[in-house]
């Protein structure tokens, strides 16, 4: 009987653990995916092509590093507030 019991517990915690994992890559999933693009867009300002729009413009390259980071800064802050996850994988704590 005390051996049930411990198989038990030991069930329980694996699940707790389980789901608190699951929990911790969906919103590693969501940052990932959130900043995919303002990576790509930031990678290829920085590789210095004469065919990117704005590249002969040296403020315009702050001013689009600026944008891209604004974007994601508001989506971050909405991720928080829970209005952007459609799984609601994010809870505030």
């Amino acid at each position: 009987m005390v051996r049930r019991y411990a198989r038990d517990i030991r069930l329980l915690h694996a699940t707790a653990v389980q789901l608190s994992l699951d929990s911790s890559m969906k919103r590693l999933t969501w940052l990932g995916t959130l900043a995919m693009p303002a990576l790509i867009i930031t990678g290829l300002y920085g590789m210095n092509l004469e065919w990117l729009p704005l590249a002969d413009n040296p403020p315009a390259v702050f001013l689009i590093l600026a944008l891209v980071t604004a974007v994601f800064a508001y989506v971050i802050k909405d991720l928080k507030r829970g209005a952007t996850c459609p799984t609601c994988c994010y809870s505030p704590t």
